[in-house]
C-alpha cells in the first residue's frame, strides 16, 4: 500500500488565460493554448490577472509558468489594494529559478488584501514564454 502526501492545498486557481495584456496594443502579442497564454513577439510583454479573494488577508499566490530558457523567462508580482486604490501591498517581482519543458512555479508571498480590496497578478512574458495560470 502506498500513500501519497499531497502538496500545498490552494483554495483558487484560475487559468492565465483570465488575464488581458498590460498595454492593450500588446494583444496581438499573446495566443491561447488550453487555458494558458504565451508572447509570440520577440520582446517581453506584461500580462495581467485578477486573482479572486474571499476573505481579507495576507496571500500567497503561485504562478505557473512556462520559461523555456533564459533569455525567455517569467518574472511575476503579486499586488493587494484597498477599495480606492490608495494603498498597495505587493510580493514584489519574483522570477522562475530553472528553465525548460514543464511547468515552473513562482511563489508569491507578501500581497495582502484588506477588507472589500483586490488582488492581481502580472507578469512579464519572454518571448516563447507562457503563464499556464495562478494557485492561491
Amino acid at each position: 500500500m502506498s500513500i501519497a502526501v499531497p502538496g500545498a492545498a490552494f483554495a483558487r486557481a484560475s487559468p492565465g488565460l483570465l488575464g488581458s495584456p498590460f498595454n492593450p496594443s500588446d494583444a496581438s502579442c499573446f495566443t491561447s493554448y488550453y487555458g494558458s497564454i504565451m508572447n509570440l513577439c520577440s520582446t517581453t510583454k506584461t500580462w495581467c490577472m485578477p486573482a479572486v479573494v474571499d476573505a481579507a488577508g495576507p496571500y500567497t499566490v503561485n504562478v505557473v509558468a512556462y520559461a523555456p530558457s533564459v533569455s525567455s523567462s517569467v518574472g511575476c508580482h503579486a499586488t493587494g489594494v484597498n477599495d480606492a486604490i490608495s494603498t498597495v501591498w505587493s510580493s514584489g517581482m519574483r522570477y522562475v529559478s530553472s528553465f525548460g519543458s514543464g511547468a515552473r512555479y513562482i511563489a508569491l508571498s507578501g500581497a495582502f488584501v484588506p477588507g472589500n480590496g483586490q488582488l492581481y497578478v502580472c507578469c512579464d512574458v519572454g518571448a516563447g514564454a507562457g503563464v499556464n495560470g495562478l494557485l492561491w
